[in-house]
């Protein structure tokens, strides 16, 4: 039984970082472990150049799989589609087609409408439900188990039915990943663009040691990908993922990419503790973000000892109603008093903001933009809101008639696909624009990122600059 598990292909000028695929690694490594005599290999298309459906699909012919896994962000439907359509025409029943991923947790049952051609989907732990799912087609016993599998998305007699999902309470049970059996880690390592761009040291390595979301901001779809409990990886288990990117790989720092990796103050110190004894020499960044209602002086302290020196914060805006309408949970007063915090502890601090959330107006959007040097961080990353499939906020636009219900979003630099209600695209991109301009015009900064970005990096930083201030007109909806 060979399996294929895939990033789909994206126009080149879509792609602003190169980073691992680590839901592809785990979920390809669970695979082998379970069924040792399954051929896996992970394929991902930005790291291996494939921007056309035509070079993605030919690869896939290449490597004639039993069973093809996609995972499908809502932003990449389309394409998806596409590349589906072109494989079933092509392959027809040779290949299992099966589709997971962010797009499939958040519409489920109707995943077969957004993707016709795929056979089957997989929602929560991918490990388990494609796993499961590859064990009874390869034992000719799919039929027998079909509505046993967990998470599992299929039709019967054109209904299409949804198994009961499961989240696995003990993720040390997914063993780090297999770099020398299924995916090609020296390409991230030595060529790769993490997220955030900005890094200290070469190679870069990246893991994740929690898993779920137990808070509710309406704008996002972590908790409905991986569950609202936490669930923590043991400490030791961490420490030795990181030691074997360390001696085995290379990697100099590493990139915890957690949704909520500060969320248990016993998890950090103990992952601390364990850095400590194994005496790694590593630089630490958390460039997906962490919650700042979550750290205090004395974690901050443990965590610079060990190497962590890069913390990024999902701020979102500079308005305290906007805050309470997306349910973020936090004040601008906490802002302030976290980020004055991280900075006495000689972090450098990153805050991400959202432009356009609905209901906010022009000055809103302007005042999030002056937000970051009131607050003093180092640096702002300015997003534009996005409705994702799945939140709260997309079915309330979606009740609203702002947006129908089959509403795809985009997350490419400088495209605009939703504006609130009495502004217009053209209108919130020229704030975007704007924000950004002027943020940047700022010489320190200018020389503190030229200073920061590696030679491989700059290529990525122009690129969405561009897009983000020449992309073509906007056609308002």
């Amino acid at each position: 039984m060979k399996v294929v598990l895939a990033k789909p292909p994206m126009p080149q000028e879509s792609v602003m970082i190169l980073t691992l695929p680590i839901g592809l690694g785990y979920i390809g490594s669970y695979i082998k472990k379970h069924i040792p005599d399954a051929e896996v290999v992970v394929i991902d298309s930005d790291v291996l150049g494939y921007h056309s459906v035509d070079k993605f699909v030919r690869r896939i012919k290449e490597e004639k799989p039993d069973v093809l896994g996609i995972t499908v962000f809502s932003h990449a439907v389309l394409v998806t589609r596409e590349v589906l359509n072109r494989i079933k025409s092509e392959l027809g029943k040779s290949v299992c087609l099966v589709v997971g991923g962010p797009h499939v947790n958040a519409i489920r049952e109707k995943i077969f409408r957004d993707l016709p051609s795929a056979d089957f989907g997989i929602i929560s732990d991918g490990e388990l439900g494609l796993t499961a799912l590859v064990e009874s087609l390869q034992s000719g016993r799919l039929k027998e188990d079909i509505n046993r599998i967990a998470g599992l998305i299929y039709r019967d007699n054109g209904i299409t039915c949804v198994n009961a999902n499961k989240f696995n309470p003990d993720i040390d049970e997914y063993d780090f990943i297999d770099y020398k059996n299924i995916i090609n880690v020296d390409g991230y390592l030595r060529g790769g663009s993490p997220m955030g761009l900005f890094h200290r040291r070469s190679p870069v390595g990246t893991i994740i040691t929690t898993r779920g979301c137990p808070f509710l901001c309406r704008f996002c779809a972590s908790g409905l990908n991986t569950g609202k409990k936490i669930r923590s990886r043991s400490p030791a288990h961490v420490v030795a993922e990181i030691k074997d990117l360390v001696v085995n790989y290379g990697a100099r720092e590493i990139h915890i990419m957690d949704d909520n990796f500060t969320f248990s103050k016993k998890h950090v110190r103990d992952i601390c503790q364990g850095i400590a004894n194994e005496s790694l020499d590593i630089s630490i960044a958390m460039p997906n973000g962490i919650r700042l209602d979550t750290v205090d002086e004395e974690m901050l302290s443990v965590m610079k000892k060990v190497g962590f020196y890069s913390l990024g914060f999902g701020i979102e805006t500079a308005s305290a109603d906007t805050l309470k309408y997306i349910s973020k949970g936090i004040t601008i007063e906490l802002i302030k008093e976290k980020v004055a915090l991280a900075k006495r502890a000689g972090f450098q601090t990153v805050g991400f903001f959202i432009l356009g959330f609905p209901n906010e107006s022009v000055k809103d959007n302007y005042n999030t933009g002056r937000f970051p040097d009131k607050i003093g961080l180092d640096f702002a990353s300015f997003g534009n809101f996005t409705p994702l499939p799945g939140t709260s906020l997309y079915d309330e636009l979606v009740q609203k008639a702002e947006i129908r219900d089959d509403f795809l979003p985009s997350f490419s630099s400088g495209e605009i696909t939703y504006s609130p209600n009495g502004m217009t695209l053209k209108e919130l991109k020229k704030i975007q624009v704007r924000v950004i301009f002027f943020y940047y015009l700022n010489p320190q900064r200018i020389y503190k990122i030229i200073g920061l970005l590696k030679l491989k990096d700059i290529k990525y930083v122009f690129r969405r600059l561009f897009l983000i201030l020449f992309r073509p007109k906007i056609k308002e909806r």
